[in-house]
């Protein structure tokens, strides 16, 4: 699947409006249009539905559109990632702490850690019990320190 077709997707499900996406994209319509159908091609089905002047979401666009975000915003992260890498800067590790957990009970081990893995920056994100899964599954964050109550065994 084409990166950009799907970025180009994703864009157009936010306005419905082949005009408007090309403009915010840079394209013609021509263009977008001949993409998604690519998309559509690729999928095998129709995701976005024009009916006269009004166009919206097909139920497979619907859910085509939550996943490929998604992958889009991770590709994103990459791209982003990427570029600090070659140009110097500092790379990440995004832990996300549910709120429960005080982080002055694993300070000691993350500067110990930090001594030992100079040039990695680690990001603490607060977190609460319903945003863990979602943070952790669309690589918002790397990993994640929980309480006990959310571990499924």
């Amino acid at each position: 699947m084409d990166i950009r077709r799907t970025r180009y997707f994703v864009a157009l499900c936010e306005t419905l409006n082949f005009s408007e996406t090309s403009r915010r994209l840079g394209l013609s319509q021509p263009a977008l249009s001949k993409a998604i159908r690519k998309l559509e091609d690729e999928i095998g089905g129709t995701l976005i539905r024009r009916e006269g002047k009004s166009t919206h979401l097909t139920h497979l666009g619907r859910l085509m559109h939550e996943q490929l975000k998604k992958v889009d915003e991770s590709v994103q992260r990459a791209e982003l990632t990427a570029q600090r890498l070659v140009n110097g800067d500092m790379p990440q590790i995004q832990i996300a702490v549910m709120c429960t957990i005080g982080p002055t009970r694993f300070q000691t081990f993350i500067q110990h850690w930090c001594k030992q893995n100079p040039g990695i920056e680690i990001v603490l994100r607060n977190a609460d019990r319903d945003r863990i899964d979602e943070m952790l599954l669309s690589g918002y964050v790397d990993c994640a320190l929980v309480g006990l109550s959310l571990i499924h065994i």
